[in-house]
């Protein structure tokens, strides 16, 4: 049972506690507070934790190099799970709170279906990591300005492997696995488009259900149609444990799959079987000049900049930027000057938007496990 604290008691609390906010109220107003929107929780953790790394280590750098125009950035850091009605409720949270600017969210399906949220809000949403063409092309056809992104989209990437799939197994078995998702069948539908218009055939297509723990029955198809090369569009939990039985059942393809294996959890999931395993991903940021003492600050704190991080960093810099060149958090002001002619400095390089709101200037090049590490192919 609770005891009920005496009413004298409770009035001397109220009263504190009304005397403690009025400053920190106060102290709030002066702060760029920007929300970052990621999967904290569910399979695809590992990449929410990349963006919120590099979002913490940049908003660091710049208060300690003074703020932005003297104010402080602050993280609100929020779990949509990777989940599309969770991310709802994330967006819904953040604008009702007041808050402008958006690092976020992750996974394609999330930032799509909080979009409409922050686009009615004027709340300026930047991704960091979602690929789907949908998420700005929506926005553009829609009229809303506020959508970003600071990465490269799906159809990009279905052009390079579908073309790159056509040429490399010319006359072989190749199938192709999804999880049926808007980010993994979506990047499956846009190489499998661009395979087949460059020659490809198409041997066997299925689509399997994420969070299961056995697809023993898919990789016992494949293994029965001979397939050679499989493209699989989804995330590394579930494509470590294709892998990791399929070498179980002595059967060894190639395997092809998104951008999203740029993370350590896929290696220490398929093991052994991770080795040899194809992916697009955008050359490595960490080698630019620009990041050469972030890396050092990162070092410092013990934090390997995998993955999206460094992206996540970018973003967190250029709605920052955006901040200052507008005088102030104004989604609509913020905007407008994200949008302008001048190029944005960041760890990533110099980034200017497109009329859809996708950064300009981001490719992919051709990467491979190797020995538990990921480098571009030879």
């Amino acid at each position: 049972m609770t005891r009920p604290i005496p009413l004298l008691l409770a009035s001397t609390l109220l009263a504190s506690a009304a005397a403690l906010a009025a400053p920190a109220a106060a102290l709030a107003a002066d702060d760029v507070r920007i929300a970052v929107a990621v999967p904290r929780t569910g399979t695809v953790a590992t990449a929410g934790d990349q963006v919120v790394a590099g979002a913490r280590q940049a908003a660091k750098a710049i208060n300690a190099a003074g703020g932005v125009g003297g104010r402080r950035i602050v993280l609100d850091i929020e779990d949509d799970a990777c989940d599309p009605k969770q991310a709802i409720s994330v967006a819904n949270r953040i604008v009702g709170e007041g808050i402008t600017l958006v690092d976020g969210h992750t996974c394609s399906a999330a930032s799509i279906a909080a979009s409409p949220i922050y686009a009615e809000a004027g709340t300026v949403m930047m991704s960091p990591a979602s690929v789907s063409a949908k998420l700005t092309d929506t926005a553009a056809a829609r009229g809303w300005s506020d959508i970003f992104r600071v990465y490269t989209r799906d159809d990009v990437q279905g052009e390079l492997m579908g073309r790159f799939m056509a040429e490399r197994f010319k006359g072989k078995v190749v199938a192709f696995v999804d999880d049926k998702g808007t980010y993994g069948k979506g990047l499956a539908d846009s190489v499998r488009a661009a395979f087949e218009a460059h020659g490809g055939k198409v041997a066997f297509r299925e689509g399997i259900n994420p969070g299961e723990k056995d697809y023993s029955a898919v990789v016992s198809k494949l293994k029965a149609i001979g397939a050679e090369a499989v493209y699989y569009g989804g995330y590394p939990p579930e494509g470590g444990l294709i892998l990791r039985q399929a070498a179980d059942q002595h059967f060894h393809p190639v395997f092809v799959t998104t951008s999203g294996f740029a993370a350590p959890e896929f290696a220490s999931i398929a093991g052994a079987a991770s080795e040899g395993t194809i992916f697009p991903f955008p050359p490595d940021p960490s080698k630019k000049p620009a990041a050469a003492g972030v890396l050092d600050a990162f070092k410092a704190d013990g934090i390997v900049p995998d993955g999206f991080t460094l992206f996540s960093y970018a973003t967190i810099q250029a709605l920052a930027e955006g901040v200052k060149r507008a005088g102030g958090t104004d989604g609509k002001a913020v905007t407008a000057a994200l949008r302008g002619s001048a190029p944005i400095d960041t760890v990533i390089g110099p980034l200017r938007f497109d009329k859809k709101g996708d950064a300009e200037g981001i490719v992919y090049e051709i990467d491979v496990w190797k020995g538990g590490r990921y480098a571009p192919m030879d």
